[in-house]
Parts: C-alpha cells; sequence; structure tokens
C-alpha cells in the first residue's frame, strides 16, 4: 500500500460512521503496510503527504480516546476473567455506554431490556420495588454489583455514571460470593482521564418528562500530570406514561479523583449520591381465587387504571457510595488491587397492594418500609503471570472482608377505602391509622478467599479454575409489637455458612477469532441471603446450584462483530420447600431445573450498520416439591422466550437512525401457576442529527405501537409497562 492509498484509507475512516471503533480498526489495517515502507523511498511530494497523514492520525487518536468503542466490548471490567470475551468460557454480555446514549437509556432496567433471558419483578411483601429481576430463571434482586462490589438495597439505578452493565451469565458464586444462581449484574462506573472533555445533554419529553446530564473531565495539570478529576450529574423527572398518578423524581452527583494515570500506581477516589422521591405503583392485582377459582389473569381493566392513594402513598430514597481504589505494578507480570467501598441506602416508603375483595371490589392494602441499608467492603486481589513455552498461567488471588447491616423501622398500616375495579378514585380520604410496631435488624459479615488460574497450554487450548471459600455469619433480631395480643414478640436468630464455590472451563481455538468452550459453575444461596431469617430458614443450610455450559464465540468481519452461541442446564439440587397442605417446616427437598439455549451478536456489520441483539430460550421445571401444587410446574417469572434487538443506521454522514424491539414470552406470577401473564413485543425508534461539530438532536420514540403489556410481575399483583412516549434530547460536546 502506497502512502496516498494510506491516506486515503484514513480519511474515509472519519465518514465511516464516525465510531473511534471503526477508525480503529481501519488504521490498524493501514498502519502496518505503509510502516513497512521505506522511508528513503519517498519523493518530495509523499513526504508532504506523510505530514498531511500525520495530523489526521492525531486528530482521530484524540477521538478514540474520548469515546466508546461501539457496541462491542472486548473485555470485561473484572480481573477475574483474564482473557478477552471472545476466549471467555461463560455466557459475557455486555451494553455500552453508546448503546445506552443512543437508545436514550434512563435507568438500569431500561439498559437490561437489550439482554434476553431477564425477566422484571415487582415489589412484593419483604421485597421493596426498584431493580428486581430474574435472570436465566433465577432471582438475581441480591446479585448487582457496582465495580465489582455489592450494591445494596432495592431502588431505581440510573446509568449516568455508567460506562458499561456486563452481565454475567450462570451459577457464579466463585465469582461474585453468595447469590447469583441465575448469573450477576455489574455496572462499570465513569473514571477520570487524561482528556480534557465536558458532555451534556437537556431532554425534553411526553408525559412531564425533562432530564438534564453533564459529564466533565478535566486533567489537573497544575497537581501532576497524571491527575483528572471527572464529575457527572443528573436531574431528572417524569410522569410514568400511561399511569394515572405515577411520577418519580431523581436528581444525583458522582465526582471521582484519579491520581497516577499510566502510571506504575494508580488511585481513584469517587463518590455517588442519588436521591430519588415519587409515587411508587403497585398496578392491577390478579382475577385467580375470586373471579377466576383455579386461575386467572392480570384484572382485565384499562392499563391506566390506578389503585394506589395520593395522600398516603410515597417514597423517599437516598444512596451513597463511595470508593477508594489502587493499583500499583510491580512490574508487567505482577500487579496489586485494593478497592475499599461503604455504601448506604435509606428508604422510607409507602405503598398500596391492590386485592381482589369480590368481584367488583379491590380491597387497597398498606406496606410500608423505613429502612437503611449499610455495606463496607474491602477486596484485595493480586495479579501473576508466568510461565514461558507451551504452558502459560494468569493467576488471580484474592481477599475479601465485608460487614453488611440491615434495619427497618416496622409499621402497622390499616386498609385504604375500598374502591370499585373499573372507577378507583386515587384521591381518595385515608382515615385509617399508621402505627409504629417496632424494628427488625441484622449484621452480616463476609470472610471470603479465592484463587482463578487461566491455563495456556500448546497454541490452541485454554483451561479456566476458580476456588472460592466464603464465611458467612448472619445475627438478625426483630422486636414487634403484636397488635392483637398487645405483646412483644421477640426473635433473635442467628445463622453461620461455610461453602466453598467452583468453576471450571475448557476452551479450544479453532482459530484466532474463535473459541469453543465447556463450563462448569456452582453457587450457594443461604437462609440470610437478603439479610432476613425466620424460626423456619434459620437452621438450614444453603441452597446449591451447579450449571454446565457448552458454547462457541466468534469474532466475524475483521473482528468487528462478536457472534456467541450457548446451551446450558442449571440445577438446584436442594431448593427449599414447605408442604403446602400440612403447614409443615421448610426443608432442603425440593429440586429445580432450568435448561435453555442462548444466541447473540454484537458489533459492526459493516461502515455505516450497528447491531446488538439476542434470544434466550428458558425451559423450567420444579423437578420435586413437597407442595403437590407445584410439582412439574414451571418457575415464576420465567419466560419461556425472550428476545431483544436494537440497530442502527448512518443514512447520511450527519444523519443516523435506529430501531428497536424487544419480546417477552408470557409468564407465570408463582410456582402453583396460577396466573398467567401475557407476552408482548415492543418496537423503538430512534433518529439522530448532528447540527455541527460539537451539537446534536436525538428523537427517541419508544413503545411505537402503544401496545398495552406487563412489564414486571408479583405474586399478588402486576405493574403495567410504559404506553407510547417520546424524548427529545440535544446533546453538547465542549
Amino acid at each position: 500500500m502506497t502512502a496516498a492509498q494510506t491516506l486515503m484509507t484514513i480519511k474515509k475512516t472519519k465518514t465511516f460512521q464516525k465510531t473511534p471503533l471503526a477508525a480503529a480498526i481501519a488504521l490498524c489495517s493501514a498502519l502496518p503496510a505503509y510502516a513497512a515502507e521505506p522511508a528513503t523511498s519517498q519523493p518530495a511530494d509523499s513526504q508532504a503527504i506523510v505530514k498531511e497523514q500525520e495530523t489526521v492520525l492525531k486528530e482521530v487518536k484524540v477521538e478514540a480516546q474520548a469515546e466508546q468503542d461501539g457496541y462491542k466490548a472486548n473485555q470485561a471490567s473484572s480481573p477475574k476473567l483474564t482473557q478477552p470475551l471472545v476466549d471467555t468460557a461463560k455466557t459475557v454480555r455486555v451494553v455500552t455506554d453508546e448503546v445506552m446514549r443512543e437508545q436514550g437509556v434512563t435507568s438500569l432496567r431500561d439498559a437490561l431490556r437489550n439482554i434476553s433471558g431477564i425477566s422484571m419483578a415487582a415489589g412484593e411483601g419483604g421485597v421493596p420495588p426498584g431493580d428486581n429481576l430474574t435472570l436465566r430463571g433465577f432471582s438475581a434482586r441480591t446479585d448487582l454489583f457496582i465495580d465489582g462490589a455489592r450494591d445494596v438495597a432495592g431502588y431505581t439505578r440510573d446509568p449516568f455514571n455508567l460506562e458499561s452493565v456486563e452481565v454475567v451469565e450462570g451459577p457464579g458464586s466463585a465469582f461474585s460470593g453468595r447469590g447469583s444462581t441465575g448469573g450477576s449484574i455489574n455496572q462499570v462506573s465513569k473514571a477520570p482521564k487524561l482528556d480534557d472533555f465536558s458532555n451534556a445533554e437537556l431532554s425534553i419529553g411526553t408525559d412531564a418528562l425533562h432530564r438534564e446530564t453533564l459529564d466533565v473531565n478535566k486533567p489537573l495539570e497544575s497537581l501532576s500530570d497524571s491527575a483528572a478529576l471527572r464529575v457527572n450529574l443528573m436531574n431528572h423527572s417524569a410522569d410514568a406514561p400511561g399511569r394515572d398518578e405515577v411520577y418519580s423524581k431523581r436528581w444525583a452527583i458522582a465526582p471521582s479523583l484519579a491520581l497516577g494515570l499510566e502510571t506504575d500506581t494508580r488511585v481513584v477516589l469517587s463518590h455517588l449520591h442519588q436521591e430519588q422521591d415519587g409515587l411508587p405503583d403497585y398496578g392491577v392485582p390478579y382475577t385467580a381465587n375470586v373471579i377466576v377459582p383455579t386461575g386467572g389473569e392480570p384484572l382485565p381493566v384499562d392499563t391506566e387504571t390506578f389503585y394506589g392513594l395520593v395522600d398516603r402513598d410515597y417514597e423517599d430514597i437516598d444512596a451513597d457510595v463511595t470508593t477508594a481504589k489502587v493499583e500499583h505494578d510491580f512490574s508487567k507480570t505482577v500487579s496489586l488491587r485494593n478497592q475499599l467501598r461503604y455504601g448506604n441506602v435509606t428508604r422510607d416508603s409507602i405503598v398500596t397492594p391492590p386485592r381482589m375483595l369480590n368481584a367488583t371490589t379491590v380491597n387497597r392494602q398498606g406496606r410500608a418500609r423505613d429502612t437503611e441499608d449499610e455495606i463496607l467492603l474491602n477486596q484485595t486481589d493480586l495479579s501473576l503471570k508466568f510461565g514461558e513455552g507451551a504452558i502459560k498461567h494468569t493467576v488471580l488471588v484474592g481477599l475479601e472482608l465485608a460487614r453488611e447491616k440491615f434495619h427497618n423501622n416496622t409499621r402497622n398500616l390499616t386498609n385504604g377505602p375500598a374502591t370499585p375495579i373499573n372507577n378507583p378514585n386515587p384521591h381518595d380520604a385515608y382515615t385509617g391509622t399508621i402505627t409504629p410496631t417496632g424494628f427488625a435488624e441484622a449484621k452480616a459479615d463476609t470472610v471470603a478467599l479465592y484463587v482463578f488460574d487461566t491455563i495456556e497450554f500448546g497454541s490452541n487450548w485454554q483451561a479456566n479454575l476458580g476456588l472460592r471459600h466464603d464465611d458467612f455469619q448472619t445475627d438478625f433480631y426483630s422486636k414487634t409489637l403484636n397488635l392483637t395480643t398487645n405483646n412483644i414478640d421477640i426473635v433473635d436468630l442467628n445463622n453461620a455458612d461455610s461453602t466453598i464455590n467452583w468453576n471450571a472451563g475448557l476452551t479450544y481455538k479453532p482459530a484466532e477469532n474463535s473459541s469453543i468452550y465447556f463450563a462448569y459453575g456452582s453457587s450457594v444461596n443461604p437462609s440470610a441471603e437478603g439479610l432476613t431469617l425466620s424460626d423456619s430458614t434459620a437452621t438450614l443450610d444453603p441452597e446449591e446450584s451447579d450449571s454446565y455450559e457448552l458454547g462457541t464465540k466468534w469474532d466475524l468481519l475483521n473482528q468487528q462483530l462478536l457472534v456467541t452461541a450457548a446451551i446450558f442446564r442449571t440445577d438446584k439440587t436442594n431448593a427449599r420447600t414447605t408442604d403446602g397442605s400440612t403447614g409443615a417446616a421448610t426443608v432442603l427437598e425440593g429440586e429445580q431445573r432450568v435448561d435453555g439455549y442462548t444466541l447473540s451478536a454484537t458489533g459492526i456489520i459493516n461502515e455505516n450498520w450497528q447491531v446488538i441483539g439476542s434470544y434466550t430460550h428458558l425451559d423450567s421445571e420444579i423437578v420435586e416439591s413437597l407442595n403437590v401444587l407445584e410439582q412439574g410446574n414451571e418457575l415464576a417469572n420465567v419466560a419461556p422466550e425472550s428476545w431483544t434487538l436494537w440497530t442502527t443506521y448512518q443514512l447520511l454522514p450527519s444523519l443516523q437512525v435506529g430501531l428497536g424491539a424487544q419480546h417477552t414470552d408470557r409468564r407465570f406470577n408463582n410456582t402453583q401457576n396460577l396466573n398467567e401473564v401475557p407476552g408482548y413485543t415492543l418496537y423503538d425508534a430512534m433518529a439522530s442529527y448532528q447540527v455541527t461539530d460539537s451539537f446534536a438532536l436525538r428523537l427517541n420514540v419508544y413503545n411505537l405501537t402503544d401496545e398495552d403489556h406487563y412489564a414486571t410481575v408479583g405474586g399478588g399483583h402486576v405493574v403495567p409497562g410504559a404506553a407510547r412516549y417520546a424524548m427529545l434530547t440535544g446533546s453538547f460536546s465542549f
């Protein structure tokens, strides 16, 4: 390739969808060929071309540092996953910042719409509304993480400070500790860089939506040439589309300071503060046991029908996460990382769970929470690389220490006024009583040791081994006024579990851009997993799960498009079960199974076309249960089929369009399969126009066909999803 041809390739890069990933691909293909040409053979006019080329190269490099690499992630953020994603013996799917930005994502739940195999769950009983979900058939409510550290409590997480969202699927207690039967979700925070940039977005929309975000990154040259400060701000307010009276407001700030960037010793100090208030929504009740005695569906009323009480219901949530991370490279093969985290979430809320009173009337029950969740956690990881020739090792050895606390000031609420099914008045006066009854609190300590080893042997083989030992001890105490007997009920329980989990994977690489793997992983669900205990569960051992997965991954189209496929089986071999007919004690004699397969494709199809999409099939079954009404049934809130697709195309140098679709199959509300929630398919659209180099306009329209659907499923109620709505965003860079 001549210098002139190289320059032409680089110039084309500037219109190659204007993404840094595309630019990098074009440059990588062009530069080696040019570098091979001897400098002495260049005439004067070629030297002029080279100078022009160098100028263009500098421009492309700056752009690449300030942007995401498109839809396709090449490496997970966790140090426990040491290999590129194409070589990782596990299904790992990533939603990048570019995907979230183009979709106008305003919540973690919206971001997870890009991942098939996930079903959203409503708040229920002792579980608050928020980011509750099932993954590969099992609850993942307590399996949320920020930068690899557990994220406590139930609330609506906003993605304004996220670089990406990583979903690691299948039992993974060796990676993340207790839970993770279906997998785990890791939120990767934005971090300071040595670039100087500022980005702002101002959004307005239907349903009183307005949203403002600001992302400012500044090198601190007066302090050090390796220091930088980054601050992210967010303000959001909106009514719930298609849901009368329901609204949500939140604001947040996330400053972070980095020292020693691009040196052997790096320090990052960060803090996240988010406040949220609004009117919570528990949707509509089911017809089972009232209108339809043996089974039913969501109450067939208009999805705008709201049974809550404006004068009584509310939620106020404050969340704080403070992190100090230190990394030191002793050499190219030895490094040490320590992360210290403190998290605190307070929640004060009252909600109305609607329940059928009779065939024409809904009873407005009341649920109150006044809680505080705390976590203090420290992770220390030592990474080692050694071995020469045919066998090489990448080893991670780690220690995790954590203390978690939970406190709930309990309150008793009398029911609100009953209301007609078809004409509820959310402004009915609440004349009932709200009585403090006591408190419940828990303290849990975790000590965990883990080791991971990736072994490369031969030219085409890798083995992944992981082992984790956890000591998890919980003390639970509650003191509650029994309003029936007027006595004080005291519960004082403790539970101590010592568990070992492991994972193993064998990978064969038929080519450099592909892999075929077989993997095994285990997980445990302690009785006190959610920091609560009862007389029936305090003495039980943890539930145990195992998963087997066979998969393949291919980096296609010049390694721009990652295509994956996997089949898997997950067995929970000692599930908690109770004889529903006799009220017998809870025992570990149940068995649950999920068989499935998944397909996905993420990345660039051609110079103008990007895509992220996946399909998941889940066949869930309660294989063994003491409750005959559960035997052979499907697990709760598991959609047998789900798929999702988002794609964008660069029609003109300044005009981009996008189209998305999401399908979720029908689900049952509980393990007795009494109520069936219908499936749905939603369509979204986007158009973006680059007005100037520093200003762009983007229009997003959601649920184009205005389909009535139920987005989150609970045991006693189901919450309708958003009706059609639109958002117009102005993006500024300066």
